[in-house]
């Protein structure tokens, strides 16, 4: 049993994670360097990563480079170097140029810090997409608008949240492979399916909730392999058609109805203890397709896994958040595509890297922050292979003594507020707390837009037509 030297409470280190370890250290010369078990619990390791996730604070500000407005992750006020996607990606901007030579008589968090404040960063987390420009943590996707951590071949999306291979949505949060759905929580693999929550395989269901193969089911729960239900009663598709025109939906006032029984619905339904699919040998919840994962959960196709959110097709993992495709990585944040990767950040498509931040397409790396196509760097200054692996033992030898190596990035080190971060959604501090844990805290408010006229919600029209399809088209 292990004491967290952050919190103080108890927790404990399975033999299994101890192989974990032994079995992700680095082997430099025929000599391994053992990465140690952690000093803190799995709570406070997941806060010292995840203060570093500004997923959804966006503000307008000014590249440092071009000096066009641009919309950024860093507020007016950061004390960083923000750069636009282009000018970031650009032909003229050298990474390597603002390497720096280790100092063996100074901890590596000071030179971090160091080297942190002199490389330009990337103004929004946006890669491989296109029309995509108030979109964050987005890969492979196209036109999309105010969406967030969305992923591979997403388009036509407007306010999702967290997803992949999502087409033509709005309002859907925590859902896979829908397509012209709206307003849809923890779905999968779901076609024109409104106000629906934890509904996979299933299509044009509305206001319904743990519906699994169903479709054409309006106000339905806990319901598997059904069609043309209301209220979980059976009608054939003529009764069904006409129900339907009964209830109306296409009003304001109508909608507000079907909401409030909507949310009678929600509390009425039987919930399993936990919510998976094709699982084996899991502890956790929201899991699809998982072998042997445990304390994961957000996560689908996991194999030896744990304490993992939000990950997808990883292998023998620990400690990682909003990750996918990886193999033996360890306490890791926003990576893909990626192996052998420890204590690292928004990293994609590399290996053997380590304390690394924004790297892509990288291997054998020591923190370094900013690369692209790079390899046996340190500190972003350029080595030979054999000085790499001459100088990396000696620095890990170095950050042993200071107790710094095993453990991931000081929080001091987040270029974000904890405030601005994911942190404060899932453990909310005061800032008098973040600051006394050694977090950052960001008091910057962004000035109200001019706008030549402002209607309040209730104010407006409450007979504008909502834009569930005509009955008609409930039965196509």
């Amino acid at each position: 049993m292990q004491v967290c030297q952050k919190c103080q409470s108890k927790f404990e280190i399975a033999q299994e994670e101890i192989s974990f370890y032994d079995k992700i250290s680095p082997v430099f010369k025929g000599k391994k360097y053992l990465v140690p078990a952690p000093l803190l619990c799995p709570e406070c390791r997941e806060k010292r990563r995840i203060c570093w996730q500004n997923v959804g604070f966006l503000y307008r500000r000014l590249c440092d480079k071009t000096k066009e407005l641009i919309i950024s992750i860093y507020p007016p006020d950061s004390k960083y170097l923000v750069y636009s996607h282009d000018a970031w990606f650009g032909d003229d901007f050298s990474d390597s140029k603002y390497g720096i030579e280790f100092n063996f008589n100074k901890t590596f968090t000071e030179q971090f810090a160091d080297l942190t404040a002199r490389v330009p960063r990337l103004a929004l987390v946006n890669s491989n997409s296109e029309n995509c420009d108030y979109c964050n943590f987005i890969d492979r996707c196209k036109d999309c608008y105010m969406s967030f951590m969305l992923y591979h071949n997403s388009e036509d999306c407007l306010y999702a949240h967290w997803g992949m291979e999502d087409k033509d949505c709005a309002d859907i949060s925590i859902s896979n492979k829908l397509e012209s759905c709206y307003e849809c929580l923890q779905c999968l693999a779901c076609y024109k399916c409104f106000f629906c929550y934890r509904c996979h395989h299933s299509d044009d269901c509305y206001f319904s909730a743990d519906l699994h193969n169903c479709s054409h089911c309006f106000f339905c729960k806990n319901l598997s392999r059904k069609q043309y239900c209301i209220f979980n009663e059976q009608y054939t598709k003529e009764e069904y058609a006409r129900k339907i025109q009964e209830i109306g939906f296409n009003s304001q006032a109508s909608l507000s109805k079907c909401k409030a029984q909507y949310k009678e619905l929600i509390n009425s339904m039987i919930a399993p203890a936990s919510f998976k699919i094709n699982c084996e040998d899991c502890v956790g919840d929201d899991l699809i397709n998982c072998k042997d994962a445990h304390h994961c959960f957000l996560s689908h196709d996991l194999d030896w896994a744990r304490y993992c959110f939000g990950a997808g097709n990883d292998k023998c993992v620990m400690d990682m958040f909003s990750t996918g495709y990886n193999e033996w990585c360890y306490e890791i944040n926003s990576i893909g595509y990626s192996s052998n990767c420890l204590f690292c950040v928004h990293i994609t498509e590399s290996s053997s890297l380590f304390y690394c931040d924004t790297c892509g397409n990288c291997h054998d790396c020591f923190g370094c922050i900013g690369l692209q196509h790079k390899q046996y760097c340190i500190l972003n200054k350029q080595y030979s292979k054999q000085e790499y692996e001459e100088l990396v033992p000696r620095i890990i030898e170095h950050m042993m003594k200071t107790k710094e190596w095993g453990e991931f990035f000081h929080p001091s080190l987040s270029p974000f507020g904890y405030n601005e971060t994911v942190a404060q959604e899932y453990f909310p501090l005061a800032k008098e707390q973040a600051l006394e844990q050694g977090f950052n805290w960001s008091d910057y408010e962004a000035p109200f837009p001019k706008v030549e006229k402002i209607i309040k919600a209730d104010e407006l029209d409450r007979d504008q037509k909502f834009l569930i399809p005509e009955n008609n088209d409930i039965l196509n």
